[in-house]
């Protein structure tokens, strides 16, 4: 019972992040169990991620320019556009979200099916990047909310199709390895971890604490901006295509309307 043992593994986490954010809310001051799990994941010191769940409105954030969020939601909208015509051509009867927010992630669009009980949904995540960047974190946490994740990265042309199932056992090993965390932190068992990442940590009473990083404004030079922007016009046709494809395949493959045995 794999899936089940993964839905338990979860909701262990939620318990062990609500723990810890009720230990460290203040008046002035109350993480949620959303904001726990992320800065959990965004650091392996304990001393940092305790810091910025503490002082979370003191963390300095780069101003991104909007041509990276633009870009975004045009490829959102250009892929729900398609996906919704071959859904029809198909007759494929699902429901189409999207920035839909689940547990602990937020689907940039998501696809659901009911089961043959109605009960029973079965769901197909896409996440898109415009850019170079992955966050694996990012997956994982997909994956734990949903039966399948196709990842589209527009730039590249790469799509690639992830059916939680076939990494559930390392799923609940990692939903239970943050979960302990939560719980050793709620204990006050710290440990500190120096790296790289306090160039950018705030907590200046640490015996690591280096130049704090002030945040900056992240764009492009103007032959930077014309290469990448020629790029992403250039492979973004094919790209939607073979991500379409993959949806419709996926869905005409019955694996989200059939029930699983794990289930």
């Amino acid at each position: 019972m794999t899936l089940n043992r993964l839905r338990e593994t979860r909701n262990e986490l939620f318990s062990a992040a609500t723990e810890l954010s009720q230990r460290l809310s203040s008046s002035d001051n109350r993480p949620n169990v959303r904001n726990v799990i992320y800065t959990l994941e965004r650091t392996p010191c304990d001393a940092e991620a305790l810091w910025l769940l503490r002082n979370r409105n003191a963390t300095p954030r780069t101003r991104i320019d909007s041509y990276w969020s633009n870009k975004h939601d045009y490829v959102k909208q250009k892929l729900v556009e398609k996906i919704a015509n071959r859904l029809h051509e198909a007759q494929i009867p699902v429901e189409v979200t999207v920035e839909s927010q689940d547990f602990t992630v937020r689907e940039d669009i998501l696809i659901t099916i009911k089961g043959r009980d109605t009960a029973s949904k079965r769901k197909l995540a896409l996440e898109i990047k415009t850019g170079l960047e992955v966050n694996i974190q990012q997956l994982e946490r997909l994956m734990c909310e949903n039966d399948i994740v196709v990842l589209v990265r527009a730039v590249t042309g790469h799509v690639a199709v992830l059916h939680s199932c076939q990494y559930a056992g390392f799923l609940i090993e990692s939903l239970s390895e943050k979960a302990r965390r939560a719980r050793r932190l709620t204990q006050d068992s710290i440990l500190n971890v120096p790296g790289r990442h306090c160039q950018e940590c705030g907590n200046k009473s640490c015996s690591h604490a280096r130049a704090v990083w002030t945040g900056r404004l992240a764009t492009l030079r103007d032959g930077d901006f014309q290469s990448d922007l020629d790029l992403f016009l250039r492979t973004l046709p094919s790209t939607m295509e073979k991500a379409t494809d993959c949806v419709i395949q996926e869905l005409l493959s019955g694996a989200l309307l059939a029930r699983s045995t794990d289930a």
